[in-house]
């Protein structure tokens, strides 16, 4: 899951600090502020791959 600094961001963004999807949101905002050009899509696909999820459904 996310690191307390993400998590912290999450509940400050008023996402349910429980949740893969504020994990994933923090994470977002984190990339986002890094510059990545891509960072909702880089976010789903780093947590699907930490989690071992397929959007293929394989």
């Amino acid at each position: 899951m996310a690191d307390a600094g993400s998590v912290g961001a999450a509940v400050a963004a008023g996402h349910d600090a429980g949740s893969v999807g504020a994990a994933v949101a923090a994470l977002r905002e984190r990339l986002a502020a890094a510059g990545v050009p891509t960072p909702g899509v880089d976010a789903e696909l780093l947590a699907r791959a930490a989690l071992g999820w397929s959007r293929g459904g394989c």
